[in-house]
């Protein structure tokens, strides 16, 4: 398996900054489509094939974004489409990407810039050298309707996005590169992009959207370069002696696994909050915890929560100093509303931890789990939104 860290190609585990570019529209070289595939202006109808591709692009996740999105950018303006928004057509006639030259629609932009908007390509799609012709396609019309400098908003997210731009002759809009300096040393850790020598490269962690510190531990998304520490602890006896149903009986079931684990970090609509547990002075891995997204309602997240950690570091509070900081995430940060969890009454250890951290015991189950040869009785514990203040005070009041 590749040890190097890797990031797809528009991945939520990358910290978020808006990024600017900018370049004069002259000059602009010319780079044909691959055979089979065609340009189209919108056609009245073509609404619902843009927002499609830019879900399969992840730029949204479900169509209802889409629609949004659509008339924050469109509405009110679809007569400027059909000489302004581009599509690539397969031979199929299948729309499979596209891009605008548009304008900036808050209206705070007066240079008279044309803006390149909403550039994707279908996800089946990416790969094919189609991003490329189009987007100087697209820079070509802006030229055409009179525009002589280009400006393109874009994110660190869409890093890969970034790279082509750069390739393109664009460079970072001189006042965005000071304000999100973060994000352009993300971008040039990713590219190693010669356009962006002034700045230096963001390190792994600083990398990663999701990285919690307490004062011993880092609590971080998974990467790629974690996986043989991901399937030892997972595939331990001892560890995951209490969680037999998860523990990984084999390598390719851990791969699987962890590409699983990878991706839906990567997601818009991510669902497993399982984060890598390290100590800060050795680096060492100390266990996993996190939590799953089982609903989301209109008052917030339900998550079911768990931990594991390997026995060397066992009784050494590690769990109960990661905890404590996962529920200021969920409840402050992430939009949690209920936080569940429950251990077997005989890992007296787990409860306590649990108990330690505010949760309350809400109820006991006899004979409600089949674990080791024998029927045992579990504890489920819980806390709301509205219970995490009083909790978060006494943690406070605790280091007093």
């Amino acid at each position: 398996m590749d040890k190097r860290v890797k990031f797809d190609n528009h991945d939520s585990r990358i910290k978020y900054y808006e990024l600017l570019l900018e370049r004069d529209l002259d000059g602009l070289p010319g780079l044909p489509l691959p055979a089979g595939y065609r340009f189209v202006f919108f056609r009245p109808g073509d609404r619902d094939a843009w927002i499609e591709i830019e879900k399969s692009a992840k730029e949204f996740t479900t169509f209802a974004q889409g629609l949004e999105a659509w008339s924050r950018y469109f509405g009110g303006r679809e007569d400027l489409l059909p000489t302004r928004m581009v599509f690539v057509e397969n031979d199929a006639g299948e729309k499979v990407a596209t891009a605008t030259a548009y304008f900036d629609i808050t209206g705070r932009d007066q240079s008279g810039s044309g803006w390149l908007h909403w550039v994707a390509v279908r996800r089946d799609f990416q790969g094919r050298g189609l991003s490329r012709p189009l987007i100087l396609h697209v820079l070509g019309i802006m030229r055409a309707l009179g525009h002589t400098h280009g400006k393109i908003p874009t994110q660190s997210t869409s890093w890969v996005a970034c790279k082509v731009y750069l390739d393109l002759g664009f460079h970072p809009i001189p006042q965005n590169a000071v304000n999100s300096r973060e994000g352009w040393r993300i971008v040039k850790a990713l590219t190693d992009h010669p356009a962006l020598a002034e700045f230096d490269a963001a390190s792994p962690d600083e990398i990663l959207a999701l990285r919690l510190e307490t004062e011993r531990l880092i609590l971080r998304d998974y990467m790629e370069e974690d996986f043989e520490a991901y399937f030892r602890l997972k595939s331990d006896e001892e560890t995951m002696y209490y969680l037999q149903d998860i523990r990984l009986s084999s390598r390719e079931e851990a791969e699987r696994e962890f590409r699983e684990v990878l991706a839906d970090a990567a997601s818009m609509d991510r669902k497993f909050y399982f984060l890598h547990m390290e100590r800060k002075d050795t680096g060492e891995q100390v266990g996993s915890i996190g939590y799953t997204v089982r609903a989301d309602t209109p008052q917030g997240k339900l998550v079911d929560a768990g931990y594991f950690t390997r026995p060397a570091f066992w009784n050494n509070g590690y769990v109960t100093e990661a905890l404590r900081r996962l529920l200021a995430f969920a409840f402050e940060e992430n939009g949690v509303h209920r936080f569940s969890t429950g251990c077997l009454t005989e890992n007296r250890g787990s409860w306590r931890v649990m108990e330690k951290c505010g949760l309350i015991r809400e109820s006991e189950r006899p004979d409600w789990t089949w674990h080791d040869g024998k029927l045992k009785t579990r504890v489920e514990y819980r806390l709301l939104k509205r219970e995490w203040p009083a909790i978060r005070l006494s943690y406070e009041e605790e280091k007093r």
